[in-house]
């Protein structure tokens, strides 16, 4: 696929959807410098490609460019206000320098834009939970719970949460870890079993082997 984009390229040299998957590319094959000069040119040649800018402020968020990367989420928010990714994504970077309030504020619309995006719902859940809310925070889990029940960092945050809840009695709170971690084996046996039914003979039994391992006994040293 490289050599086409790089073809289109020769004959456009400014056609940024050419740049933008060449640089998708290199970001998948963790050459970022490289995705960076991409994203850039494509963002260059067209300022309202929202995806262009809102990848690029994810790289220079992981480089730890933070004003950088709020930049480039101000720009393909200025030309998508709608794209939802792009309001949890610069909600994480304001969480990063303590600008609480914008982190919250562009996480509501995240949610209001959709309503099922367990990422923003959980970050809410996370902000809020820093800010020493922890009833507001498990509230924010199990709502994300109820739209992806196996949203697993939600549920980890949840437990995790009910160790700070007072009027929560220890038993509970060990029952309800107890509970989770049941439900966690018995889905990964569950799809360790479904891969095995479509594996070739030999990963199939190393597949029905973890699966017996998960629900054996156990054992001590």
């Amino acid at each position: 696929a490289m050599m086409f984009y790089k073809r289109a390229l020769a004959f456009s040299p400014t056609y940024a959807d050419a740049h933008y998957n060449i640089a998708v590319a290199y970001a998948e094959r963790k050459k970022v410098p490289r995705a960076i000069t991409h994203y850039e040119l494509a963002a260059r040649f067209q300022p309202s490609h929202t995806e262009a800018q809102n990848n690029l402020g994810v790289l220079y968020k992981e480089l730890g460019n933070f004003e950088r990367a709020i930049a480039c989420y101000k720009s393909a928010l200025a030309a998508n206000p709608r794209h939802h990714q792009t309001h949890n994504n610069i909600a994480v970077v304001y969480t990063l320098i303590g600008e609480l309030h914008l982190a919250r504020h562009h996480l509501q619309i995240a949610v209001d834009l959709d309503p099922a995006y367990v990422e923003a719902l959980n970050n809410i859940g996370v902000l809020v939970r820093d800010e020493g809310d922890i009833v507001s925070a498990i509230a924010s889990y199990e709502m994300c719970l109820r739209v992806d029940p196996r949203a697993d960092m939600a549920a980890q945050n949840r437990l995790h949460a009910l160790n700070y809840v007072d009027g929560i009695a220890p038993n509970t709170v060990f029952e309800e870890h107890r509970n989770w971690g049941a439900d966690f084996l018995a889905r990964v046996e569950s799809e360790m079993h479904a891969a095995a039914a479509h594996a070739v003979p030999e990963v199939a039994e190393i597949l029905r082997g973890w699966a017996r391992t998960c629900d054996s006994e156990p054992r001590g040293a």
